[in-house]
């Protein structure tokens, strides 16, 4: 080890080229330690948005769809709602009064069975004075008469629980091991999924509701946990593709979820098989995560020494189990890791943030419609049965998958070339953005049940350009702050469930009957707010660390950090010359190599 021009020069054997530069260590490379790490997460991802949405895959075939019809507009004709008053013994004459639900356009409904590309899944003929009427009720043989009501109340139950979560559970994931919250929220899902069945058959939708708000406290942990998850164990110039490959749990979720909910729903074990078999998927993850997966990088004893030389060089905070931050300053740790003094009016005035804010509300009216709604548009416009309903539904997912790990890859290929990361950012943004809203626009007016496959086009165009914008707003929340990145995805999470909560009541405030007309304006308003929230991002925001994330440490002598990394966290043994520090956050350090 040799000292020049005030640096510190290391010549190693393993993991430096001669001349003493460093090696990159491949994310993509079979020993990378911090890519098995990813894919963990993502795969732990994925079984949680699974056991999360599974309710909304279940729910065709848990409730008698024909009853809760008959029971909806018997109440409509008991209170005088436009239709004489009928009893449940003349479901017949009930069913007349259903009618308005398709009847908006009955003959060009009943024109459109005989097209090609138009097949209603169930179709209820009902007759009186000789004339037939057409309702159409898709009801796959479920046994629960749960109307709309109580149904819009057990799929928002999770979202209410962590939105009441999500702020506190940032707090502890700067604090706290984020591998332990990350592994209980886990075991919270599986436990809940494996109650959902007995309390849905014995106890009722207020036990549901509150098993599902229980579960929404849980849900609240994931991100924030996994973001600084990512932020210990992923250097800034792999972001996007981390983002990537961790949110493509979403997309797994979708792709193979509505599908394999059709299939077991039509097998003997019925809609109860989707929860347990959720919760088993659960359970293998979070024993390979107990097992396998360290709390640091620096605690990894599988990684080799030139990924962690790699690693301790590019992340800030390497080598600090997050248990210990926060701790009172006469431990050991404290003294270098510094006081979590939140800076709470510069995130006030800062406009990144507010950019990521306004993005995160509109992504989650998107994300929304992708993940909840799509089923519903492609039943009323395109006119799906239940198989083919499942089979476009996954479709756009997959498509989504590949384009945002393949546009992710392509954004850090970029910043290798030294392209600006609020470049990346913005560029990633705006085009995500841009292309969604064009999309919107196409759908809005060309969606037919005469060219479903055109429909189905544009939807994956649609949704592979909404993936982009995780190269874009996602990326720039985890290199905003470090430091605090759970605190500012609890934020950010904030204002998502804003979004996921205000999409239905658009929803319900212009779709009535199903038609494309209706549609449209759902189409319009979600077009205006995505290209607002572009066009603010690509003026304000920023894909680089804020100065009020590490004003807090700069006043930390460079000799005594590098004295506590040597005592406790560090393998190799820097000498006690004069050092060129930059980037001091949690009392770590990045030395400059030179020759």
């Amino acid at each position: 080890m040799d000292a020049k021009n005030g640096t510190i020069v290391v010549i190693e054997s393993n993991g430096k080229s001669e001349n003493g530069i460093q090696k990159k260590m491949p994310l993509f490379h079979p020993l990378s330690r911090r890519f098995h790490v990813l894919l963990l997460i993502m795969l732990g991802y994925f079984s949680m948005v699974y056991m999360r949405t599974n309710l909304g895959m279940a729910m065709t075939c848990m409730v008698n769809s024909t009853a809760v019809t008959l029971m909806s507009f018997n109440k409509i004709a008991a209170t005088g709602g436009g239709a004489h008053e009928v009893g449940e013994e003349d479901p017949h004459e009930l069913l007349v009064s259903i009618t308005p639900i398709t009847i908006a356009n009955l003959t060009e409904m009943h024109s459109a069975e005989t097209h090609t590309g138009c097949h209603p899944g169930t179709v209820i003929h009902a007759e009186e004075d000789s004339t037939t009427t057409t309702a159409f009720v898709n009801d796959y043989g479920g046994d629960l008469v749960w109307d709309t009501n109580i149904q819009g109340w057990l799929f928002s139950a999770s979202f209410y629980g962590s939105l009441v979560a999500c702020l506190p559970a940032g707090l502890l994931a700067d604090r706290y091991s984020p591998k332990k919250l990350l592994l209980m929220t886990g075991m919270i899902s599986i436990i809940c999924s494996l109650l959902l069945p007995y309390f849905a058959n014995n106890l009722g939708y207020i036990a549901v509701f509150m098993l599902r708000f229980v579960m929404g406290l849980g849900e609240g942990f994931i991100l924030p946990a996994i973001n600084k998850m990512i932020s210990q164990w992923i250097p800034s110039e792999e972001l996007s593709t981390a983002a990537s490959i961790q949110t493509t749990g979403n997309q797994l979720a979708g792709a193979m979820g509505i599908p394999l909910a059709a299939f077991l729903c039509s097998s003997a074990f019925r809609w109860p098989a989707i929860f347990y078999f959720c919760a088993l998927i659960g359970f293998i993850w979070a024993m390979v995560w107990l097992v396998f997966v360290p709390e640091s990088p620096a605690e990894c004893k599988r990684m080799t020494d030139r990924e962690k030389q790699y690693l301790r060089a590019r992340i800030d905070n390497f080598g600090i189990p997050m248990q210990r931050i926060g701790r009172q300053q006469n431990d050991t740790t404290s003294q270098y890791s510094g006081s979590m003094r939140i800076p709470y009016m510069d995130m006030m005035k800062s406009a990144p943030l507010y950019s990521l804010l306004f993005c995160a509300f509109s992504a989650n009216m998107i994300v929304v419609l992708i993940q909840v709604y799509l089923p519903s548009f492609f039943k009323e416009v395109l006119l799906l049965g239940m198989m083919n309903n499942g089979i476009f539904s996954a479709a756009p997912n997959l498509t989504q998958l590949v384009a945002k790990i393949s546009w992710g890859i392509f954004m850090d290929k970029l910043k290798e070339k030294r392209i600006s990361a609020t470049f990346a950012c913005k560029f990633s943004q705006g085009f995500s953005s841009l292309s969604v809203a064009i999309v919107l626009v196409l759908l809005s007016h060309y969606a037919s049940c005469d060219a479903p496959y055109l429909s189905l086009s544009l939807i994956c165009l649609m949704t592979m350009a909404f993936s982009t914008s995780t190269a874009g707003f996602y990326t720039s929340l985890l290199n905003m702050a470090p430091t605090y990145t759970g605190l500012l995805t609890s934020i950010f999470m904030m204002a998502g469930h804003v979004g996921r909560l205000t999409t239905p009541k658009i929803i319900s405030i212009f779709n009535h009957t199903g038609t494309l007309a209706e549609w449209r304006m759902v189409f319009y308003t979600m077009i205006g707010t995505t290209l607002f929230s572009a066009v603010f991002f690509v003026i304000f925001g920023s894909g680089d660390t804020q100065s009020w994330d590490k004003s807090d440490r700069e006043s930390i002598p460079s000799e005594e950090v590098s004295a506590k990394l040597q005592e406790e966290h560090v393998e190799m043994l820097y000498s006690y010359v004069p050092i060129k520090r930059r980037n001091t956050r949690l009392g770590s350090v990045v030395l400059d190599i030179v020759e």
